[in-house]
Formats: C-alpha cells, sequence, structure tokens
C-alpha cells in the first residue's frame, strides 16, 4: 500500500519540476513581407529586427525578396515594440585566386553597406500587437 503513495508523490514531484524549469517568453506577432531595392527584390540576404531589449527575430529573404520572422520559433513573428532593422548576405564567397572568384559578384551586397549593422542602420520598424503581414521594405541608396 505504501507504493502507491510513493509513486504517486514521485510522479508529482518529477511534473512539478518539469513545469516549473522554463522561463515565460513574450508573446509574439507575426511579421512578414518582401524587401525592395533599385526596384528589384532583394536576393541572398537575411534581416534582423532588434528590439530595444530582448531576443532578435530574423529571417531569410527568398528568390523574391519575401521573409518571415522567427524569434523563438519558426515563423512566430516579433515581439511588438521599435525595432532596427539590419540585413546580412548569405551569397557564397569563392576562394580568392580561384576562376570563380574572377567572375563573382558575390563581394557586392545584395543591399546598401549601411544597412549591415546596427551602428550604422537608419532603418526602424514598429511593430504592433496585431502583427506585420504584406509588409514591404523599400531600401534608399
Amino acid at each position: 500500500m505504501h507504493y502507491r503513495g510513493l509513486i504517486g508523490g514521485i510522479g508529482l514531484a518529477v511534473l512539478t519540476a518539469v513545469g516549473c524549469g522554463g522561463r515565460a517568453t513574450p508573446p509574439t506577432v507575426p511579421v512578414s513581407g518582401q524587401v525592395i531595392f533599385a526596384g528589384k527584390p532583394v536576393t541572398d540576404a537575411t534581416i534582423t529586427f532588434t528590439p530595444a531589449s530582448g531576443r532578435p527575430a530574423t529571417g531569410s529573404i527568398d528568390a523574391d525578396g519575401r521573409f518571415s520572422l522567427s524569434t523563438f520559433g519558426l515563423n512566430d513573428g516579433a515581439v511588438t515594440g521599435l525595432h532596427r532593422v539590419t540585413f546580412g548576405s548569405t551569397a557564397e564567397v569563392p576562394m580568392p585566386g580561384t576562376p570563380e572568384a574572377k567572375n563573382s559578384k558575390a563581394g557586392k551586397l545584395p543591399f546598401p553597406k549601411r544597412y549591415g549593422g546596427l551602428a550604422t542602420t537608419d532603418l526602424e520598424i514598429d511593430v504592433p500587437a496585431e502583427g506585420l503581414a504584406e509588409l514591404t521594405i523599400e531600401l534608399q541608396p
């Protein structure tokens, strides 16, 4: 008879420990859209929304310039509030001195250089509580 109580107590202790171990994450809202520069979609790039505090949201930009942001899980969006927006290149850079490097345009960023860092970007986007679907970001030269 004592075993049932002991097993039940152990089970309760395990469930309590598992349930209390994780930290709550702030809510996110969907953010997706397209990035345009010089009238064409930006490709071979990533996009990052960085809030004043907390975890940034990132996404890959596809061949049509489209993206969807992820913060804690795939395509869960971004936290609400003001974000500084930056971009990174995903283009493969060939090894210098190879025939591929001679004709490569990989060193050329698909966006203006100032958008590459938090200290230099002037692009800020406010993410409202309802999220941003079909956002169009037009980068300036």
